[in-house]
């Protein structure tokens, strides 16, 4: 079994500022074929595949979740299970840093399924462990 946290990011966000985080907190680029990129966390091992979204995409997809903002890009982060305080660490960083960088709105959800950390109008807030 394996855990999937999902981060789907406001529309507006350009990919190569998307990129340049994911290369600032540790990643490598694996498969780059835009609009899709996938790679992993050496240090973690975790996996992500990021991708842009169309415009038909519409809002969040996190269960539970009411976002009035259309989803740009998504990356899913899929964790090592016995790595799994890494890939935690790893995810955080990436969090803190996109939140310096980049000042749309997001949402991270475990596997669609429950709201994990978001960011709103108000700041950023973490609502369970991940």
């Amino acid at each position: 079994m394996s855990i999937m946290m999902v981060l789907e990011i406001e529309r507006g966000v350009e990919s190569a500022k998307i990129v340049r985080i994911l290369e600032s907190t540790g990643a490598t680029a694996i498969l780059d074929k835009q609009p899709k990129i996938h790679g992993n966390f050496p240090i973690s091992n975790m996996f992500y595949s990021y991708e842009e979204c169309s415009a038909l995409e519409g809002k969040p997809k996190a269960e539970d979740f009411h976002g009035d903002w259309a989803v740009g890009s998504r990356i899913v982060f899929v964790y090592v299970n016995d790595r799994l305080a890494d890939c935690s660490s790893q995810l955080h960083d990436f969090l803190r840093t996109i939140d310096e960088i980049v000042f749309s709105r997001w949402v991270l959800s475990f596997q669609y399924e429950s709201v994990c950390a978001m960011r709103d109008r108000h700041g950023t807030h973490y609502l369970k462990d991940f």
